[in-house]
């Protein structure tokens, strides 16, 4: 078979990078939509053991605490005096309103506080309305030199400045442009007069207006505080019986399939719903493992194999590659399309995919050891080998034969389909000779 040159491989090397790229793509989108059904998931398995956790333990009373420990055997609802706790919380909240409730500043917030009536209001407003013309005054004598002409007695009999330091002439310069500014004092000496009784003034309307806005800012935080008790106070029975259920719930979740089998044989619907709560448990590790054994890993190994691709670009792109040929053996073998190669591994993926997250016969499943989820969710048609949890209970059970259930609608086209033969998985993506 004749060579092939270096304008060839380089337009094949082209399309091959293309084809990888879009690839990637179209594994980045399989991911993103993975992303968002682990969301689903994990929402609906936080309902389903909330809404478990909330029947084993409906209200947080010693006959409630009681039987929820009864049903599951967990023992430090009881131990932990969860009812006692919530009684301390309330004793402190009722303690602390009965305090901000007798303190003046709360008490007669509206009489201090009431926009234009209140006390503290109005009087805030009243200095604001002097302090005005005040701080017009003092904003229009701004300058470098104003602070240290008011200091050094500039335009007074204090001021000994001689004229032989350059201070002197920086002082005279800086009267003269504060008093352009005020003409009608005719003197800085009586501009002088004005601006420090000006800069006295406003500092005992600020002292005031400090004083004034803490009061009310107190006034307000008492406020803010009362309230936010007052709503802890409302919300204190539901506080804490989520905070009982969510222990009860993280211990739930700790628990092996058959773990309460025994101790919820009479309670048909709880069992039902600790059968929900563990097969979502079991469908979100399985969805985990498809997408990183059939996504993420591939899709390293696409990354891994674009970027020889972009090297041997630059490599045939080379001077000295002009004359040379690749063999045609060797040529067929790394050009060989893979779209159809590609296109079978995502169907394969996404009907296996479909077939877990669509499940929801979680009532079929047996309170036993060792029970297999993967065999439920699949109607034990579909290959899960490859998946740590499953392949950890074939080795425990080299013999485990699943007993299908003759009235399940599995869709056999897609067990089909997802089983189908395909030589690529043994094989790599990109043949590196």
């Amino acid at each position: 078979m004749t060579g092939h040159g270096h304008y060839e491989v380089q337009r094949c090397l082209r399309e091959q990078l293309a084809q990888l790229e879009g690839e990637v793509a179209q594994l980045d989108r399989l991911l993103a939509e993975h992303a968002q059904r682990i969301k689903e998931v994990d929402a609906a398995e936080t309902q389903a053991g909330a809404e478990l956790a909330a029947a084993m333990l409906p209200a947080l009373t010693p006959e409630a605490i009681e039987q929820a420990v009864r049903l599951t055997g967990y023992a430090p609802l009881r131990q932990n005096d969860l009812i006692a706790a919530r009684e301390r919380e309330r004793a402190t909240l009722q303690t602390r309103l009965g305090e901000i409730e007798a303190e003046p500043r709360y008490r007669d917030r509206e009489l201090l506080r009431a926009p234009r009536i209140g006390s503290l209001v109005r009087e805030v407003d009243e200095l604001e309305e002097f302090r005005a013309p005040l701080l017009q005054v003092w904003t229009l004598s701004a300058h470098p030199r104003r602070d240290r002409l008011l200091q050094v007695g500039y335009g007074t009999d204090k001021y000994s400045v001689g004229w032989w330091r350059m201070s002197y002439y920086g002082d005279w310069k800086a009267g003269d442009e504060l008093l352009a500014r005020f003409p009608k004092h005719g003197s800085f000496a009586a501009l002088r007069a004005e601006l420090v009784s000006t800069r006295d003034t406003l500092a005992v309307y600020d002292t005031r207006l400090a004083e004034l806005r803490e009061q009310i800012a107190i006034s307000e935080a008492l406020e803010r505080e009362h309230g936010e008790r007052t709503d802890a106070l409302a919300s204190l029975e539901a506080r804490h019986l989520e905070a009982a259920q969510r222990l009860l719930w993280g211990y739930l979740r700790s628990l092996g399939m058959a773990d309460l089998a025994d101790r919820l044989a009479a309670t048909p619907d709880l069992a039902i719903m600790y059968k929900r709560l563990k097969g979502m448990e079991a469908k979100r590790e399985y969805l985990e493992g498809l997408a990183n054994e059939q996504l993420k890993k591939p899709r390293q190994e696409l990354a891994a194999a674009i970027q020889k691709v972009r090297r041997d670009i630059v490599k045939w792109g080379r001077p000295k590659m002009a004359w040379q040929n690749m063999p045609g053996e060797q040529f067929e073998r790394r050009f060989q399309d893979r779209s159809e190669r590609y296109r079978k591994r995502r169907e394969r993926y996404q009907q296996t995919y479909h077939t877990v997250y669509a499940f929801d016969g979680y009532h079929r499943a047996s309170l036993v050891d060792d029970f297999l989820w993967w065999d439920l969710m699949t109607d034990g048609r579909l290959d899960g080998d490859f998946l740590p949890g499953v392949q950890e209970f074939y080795s425990r059970h080299p013999d485990h034969r699943y007993e299908r259930d003759p009235l399940s609608s599995f869709d056999d086209s897609a067990a089909a389909a997802a089983t189908s033969d395909d030589s690529s998985r043994a094989s790599s993506l990109l043949d590196a000779s």
